[in-house]
């Protein structure tokens, strides 16, 4: 009997209105929810539920309300993300909409400072300087995707991580130029950094 009043008191609460929510949650707030819907919504949903809501809590339609502009703000940026198909993705990936808007400039820059701190300072090549494939098999996976590299950046047998998940500015940079226009930002950013430095060999 206890168990079944466990499961009672575990139902989802009622559906609020959408509300803004406070500056420092925003980097995971739930998109879905501020537009009144769920992740299964289709986009023609989104659509709907965006037009309903932008009527209603609408500036003009609220003059003097600052909760109501926040709100309207809001569910701006939700539909923003959610009717974009590579925003969307990213964001069901990764629950993330601070680096949504990221551009591959600035991805490069905090990667590479990222890198050199994993580093230390050294490159991907002396990290795995004298490792064989054996080794390598044996190893956790790399903790960024493989496309980030220029090839050659590592030896054969290395495993990768698929949970990393890179802004849609870099992903189109990719699908449109492949790893080699990433290296070059990488190479036009400072430096080349950890990430080219295992390229040459």
């Amino acid at each position: 009997a206890m168990r079944d009043r466990g499961k009672a008191r575990r139902r989802p609460p009622p559906m609020a209105p959408p509300s803004p929510a406070p500056e420092d949650e925003r980097d995971s707030v739930d998109l879905y929810a501020t537009l009144g819907l769920t992740r299964d919504a289709s986009s023609g949903a989104i659509k709907k539920a965006y037009r309903t809501l932008a009527l209603r809590f609408h500036p003009d339609k609220n003059p003097g309300d600052e909760v109501a502009t926040e709100t309207f703000k809001d569910i701006g940026k939700a539909y923003a993300i959610l009717s974009d198909a590579k925003k969307k993705k990213y964001y069901d990936d990764t629950g993330d909409v601070e680096e949504i808007d990221v551009s591959a400039e600035d991805f490069v820059s905090v990667f590479q400072e990222m890198m050199r701190e994993m580093l230390g300072g050294g490159t991907i090549a002396d990290m795995l300087e004298g490792l064989h494939e054996d080794d390598l098999a044996s190893m956790p996976p790399f903790p960024f995707p493989k496309a980030l590299f220029p090839p050659g950046t590592f030896p054969p047998g290395m495993k990768f991580s698929d949970d990393f998940h890179v802004p849609p500015a870099v992903e189109e940079l990719l699908e449109s130029g492949g790893p080699e226009a990433l290296a070059a930002l990488f190479s036009g950013g400072g430096g080349g950094g950890a990430a080219g430095g295992g390229a040459g060999g």
